[in-house]
């Protein structure tokens, strides 16, 4: 195997892996157009009675309780991304195959956790009604989140050693 291999074989990985990324990115952005639509929607006509779901029985709104999610989610995404890259470590050695496979599943797995955690404080909000909209900008905090995971070159270096051939 040529010293070119590796990288070609890394930066074709990292290139799906960003498409992934962004993909899940795009569906948060996309969720939140449809939140925001529906608000301005909804502006010109009277406000519905507020459902009885948008306040629980301890008295916390329910969007609060989205904003408490997407607080979370942060830090346990990057504790469940540090155990799967360190997980399995002794079965692949320090290949970079391995590497890969662990890489991509702790990117993966992480950002869902903060796509799930935005997803979650947007529903809470539309629950919530018009008079919690400005709760969706706790959305950010998820947002930033995905964009910390997501991959590059330097991540993954970060992990450990690869297979290179020194030049």
């Amino acid at each position: 195997m040529d010293g070119e291999a590796p990288d070609a074989e890394l930066d074709r990985h990292l290139r799906v892996l960003q498409i992934v990324s962004l993909g899940l990115l795009s569906g948060v952005f996309t969720f939140c157009a449809v939140v925001v639509l529906v608000f301005a929607s909804a502006s010109g006509t009277p406000a519905p009675a507020a459902p009885a779901a948008t306040v629980s029985s301890s008295g916390f709104e329910l969007p609060a309780v989205g904003l408490a999610l997407c607080l979370a989610a942060i830090p346990a995404s990057f504790v469940v991304k540090g155990v799967l890259f360190r997980g399995g470590a002794g079965a692949t050695g320090g290949e970079v195959a391995g590497q890969l496979k662990r890489f991509r599943a702790g990117t993966i797995v992480a950002t869902a956790i903060c796509e799930g955690s935005a997803f979650a404080l947007l529903v809470l909000v539309m629950l919530g009604g018009a008079a919690h909209a400005a709760w969706a900008a706790g959305v950010l905090i998820p947002l930033a989140g995905m964009i910390l995971h997501f991959p590059t070159r330097e991540k993954f270096e970060a992990m450990g050693p690869t297979l290179r051939s020194p030049n």
